[in-house]
């Protein structure tokens, strides 16, 4: 188990960068973590990560796809609604 002293977040809408399976988008696996595993696995990296471990959802040609979509509502979750622990987040969502 790593400990950590800092509160570094990491959120990604890119696509695979969360593939905890090592799978990559060609559907081969490769020996090497994902960059979310690397975020957490280090001792100076992140407390926690949310990436997409397939293919994110997007608008070709613009910034408003659905990937988008799910990120304000998450930062308008956790700040606007000032959700304090991320843990929380998810049970507004099934509510």
């Amino acid at each position: 188990m790593v400990f950590k002293t800092a509160t570094v977040f990491v959120y990604s809408q890119t696509c695979y960068a969360g593939a905890f399976d090592n799978r990559n988008s060609s559907g081969t696996y490769i020996s090497s973590d994902s960059i979310g595993e690397h975020f957490v696995k280090t001792s100076h990296g992140a407390f926690a990560v949310v990436m997409n471990s397939r293919y994110g959802w997007y608008n070709p040609g613009g910034t408003n796809g659905s990937s988008q979509h799910f990120d304000r509502e998450f930062f308008n979750t956790v700040f606007g609604d000032e959700i304090a622990r991320q843990g929380l987040y998810g049970e507004g969502e099934c509510e």
